[in-house]
């Protein structure tokens, strides 16, 4: 992917525990992005610092999880690649819209 490219992640709903959580922001760490994490009663933030842009991924807390919700617009390649194999590895669903100079592909 290059710099005119970009991926939008729209309807996202992926279900985690708190172990799944801190494994990703592990799995994010060994990748060599710099991220932060915060967490209330109502959800657990992780921000990922992606060059200038940072993107912050918001998990809800259900019960006795969490639920990654809402719409992402990554421009990262390496990240895109990862969005797309946790959305597979934890059977979520999402739309997934590819643009390539501001054109939908």
């Amino acid at each position: 992917m290059n710099k005119s490219e970009e991926v939008e992640y729209c309807n996202l709903e992926l279900r985690f525990d708190r172990r799944h959580i801190q494994d990703l922001i592990k799995e994010l760490i060994q990748e060599g992005y710099s991220l932060y994490w915060s967490e209330n009663d109502t959800q657990f933030v992780i921000s990922i610092r992606t060059g200038r842009k940072l993107v912050k991924l918001r998990f809800q807390r259900t019960g006795s999880g969490f639920k990654l919700v809402g719409d992402y617009m990554i421009r990262d390649p390496k990240l895109a690649e990862w969005m797309e194999k946790l959305i597979e590895n934890t059977r979520g669903h999402a739309v997934v819209k590819r643009f390539k100079d501001r054109q939908i592909l």
